[in-house]
């Protein structure tokens, strides 16, 4: 294979030998039609010529991105500069934006053909719609040029990198803790219980507030109604399990999750969250915005790459935490571990809570149904949540 420079120096020279053949065939022939050759050929091999010294990477490439964080199914504005140093004339450029593998599905027209001639500067963007949740990284802006016959190509791949963080979806939900004195209880809901007598703070009227909780002076001064925000009482020990095998709910299964720790933030529940993949992550879950940001950045990037059945993880966690009194389990399916986790569930004296995120309309398989039962048995409460119907989860839980 012949190297990149003998190669680029062999074409310079073949060029200008054809020019020679050209001015000796003039020279000899002498009719008109040798010196028409050789002058409509000369301007565009000498062109050519002069193209094969130009150096495409003294062009300044930048990408600007609107921002770097987004929320999954966003869309992002991407603007391409680029300037040249100075006004050598290029019939025609294009520009190609390498897309990131995690964004290979995704149609975007982030090639362009531009037409500088003697402009310095050039710019063009191009729109990323529905971006998926994960981090992504641009790394390469692809230029390619060439003269008007096709004599001298010329490529350059100028290293760029951006990296853009994309949350998942998340939905605001009326978070709800329910307690063992209710598993026999169907189709109720308990939201935390708060200590009336002790109010800590007022803030505005949310949906679900109760009418004793308005503080009536204060709704007077700020014309506006102000609830009494109350000491919250913590006499339980909840834990957040997102299950992550592979299933082809993940993203939905991700999604659900980031609303239910942020609701629990919001509600200041005394609740932990847990993500077991190849890796262990536990979240305490603390208030704050920094805490809520950190864990959505690993919401962000999570796979579902587990490798441990779904029993392994609950036996390892409920057994050895003598402080988790309830559990809310995610996941996308109730797999055949059921029987398993139900026992458990019974001898370690817990209550499980298990959410399976279900496609819209989509019911529970007949399998899944004789898994329900078992699960029902041992009064282990199961809740089918529909794909971004996450609003009233809380309501109704079997």
């Amino acid at each position: 294979m012949i190297k990149q420079p003998f190669k680029q120096t062999f074409h310079k020279l073949g060029l200008i030998f054809v020019l020679f053949v050209l001015f000796c065939y003039a020279m000899f022939q002498g009719d008109f039609v040798s010196w028409f050759l050789l002058y409509t050929c000369t301007p565009f091999i000498l062109y050519a010529l002069t193209l094969s010294f130009y150096d495409l990477g003294h062009i300044q490439i930048t990408r600007l991105l609107e921002k770097k964080e987004f929320t999954a199914g966003e869309s992002i504005i991407v603007t391409i500069t680029v300037t040249r140093s100075n006004r050598f004339p290029l019939v025609y450029l294009i520009v190609r934006d390498v897309l990131p593998p995690s964004l290979a599905r995704i149609e975007a027209q982030s090639t362009v053909v531009l037409f500088p001639w003697f402009k310095k500067t050039l710019q063009f963007q191009y729109e990323v719609s529905s971006i998926p949740r994960g981090e992504h990284t641009f790394s390469t802006v692809h230029l390619a040029t060439s003269d008007m016959l096709g004599m001298c190509k010329k490529e350059y791949s100028s290293a760029l990198l951006d990296t853009l963080l994309v949350y998942p979806r998340y939905t605001s939900i009326g978070f709800a803790q329910l307690s063992r004195a209710e598993q026999g209880q169907q189709s109720t809901a308990v939201f935390l219980s708060k200590n009336t007598s002790m109010p800590a703070s007022i803030r505005k009227y949310r949906p679900g507030d109760r009418f004793s909780w308005i503080d009536w002076k204060a709704t007077a001064r700020k014309s506006m109604i102000m609830t009494k925000e109350f000491e919250q009482q913590r006499s339980d020990n909840m834990l957040i399990i997102m299950d992550r095998t592979r299933s082809p709910m993940f993203e939905a299964i991700v999604s659900f999750c980031a609303s239910l720790v942020k609701a629990a933030l919001q509600q200041d529940t005394h609740a932990s969250f847990l993500s077991i993949g190849k890796e262990r992550t536990f979240f305490p879950l603390q208030k704050g915005n920094i805490h809520l940001q950190s864990i959505f950045f690993h919401l962000a990037k999570v796979q579902d790459d587990s490798s441990s059945s779904l029993f392994n993880i609950l036996q390892s966690e409920l057994t050895n935490s003598n402080r988790i009194t309830s559990c809310m389990l995610v996941t996308g399916e109730l797999s055949k571990d059921m029987q398993n986790i139900a026992e458990l569930v019974s001898k370690t004296n817990k209550t499980l809570i298990i959410f399976v995120i279900k496609p819209n309309t989509s019911a529970f398989s007949e399998t899944e149904l004789h898994r329900l039962k078992t699960l029902q048995q041992y009064n282990i409460r199961v809740k089918a949540v529909y794909e971004n119907q996450y609003e009233n989860v809380f309501f109704e839980v079997s």
